[in-house]
């Protein structure tokens, strides 16, 4: 990966450049939501895993980026609420 410049001026780096964001999220059906983001944004799957709970998760992103997203499928919990109009900030 090429390095990034340094801030100009009186910039401060927030984020090391190390650093890898985890964007994690339940869902009710993981086979639907690996699928459109695999072909809906053409991401890979980095990974597969089980919860401490024992149920399926999986790793999606593309290789040698900083960032992957997680999808998890928790079997005896309700599907997640969506958020609503209070939730998201303006």
């Amino acid at each position: 990966m090429d390095e990034l410049p340094e801030p100009a001026g009186r910039a401060v780096r927030l984020m090391p450049r190390d650093a890898h964001l985890r964007v994690a999220r339940p869902t009710a059906d993981l086979e639907k939501v690996t699928e459109m983001y695999r072909n809906g944004l053409g991401l890979e799957d980095l990974g597969s895993f089980r919860s401490t709970r024992g149920s399926p998760g999986v790793m999606l992103g593309n290789p040698g980026t900083g960032y992957h997203l997680e999808f998890t499928c928790e079997r005896d919990s309700p599907p997640p609420a969506m958020p609503d109009r209070e939730s998201w900030p303006l």
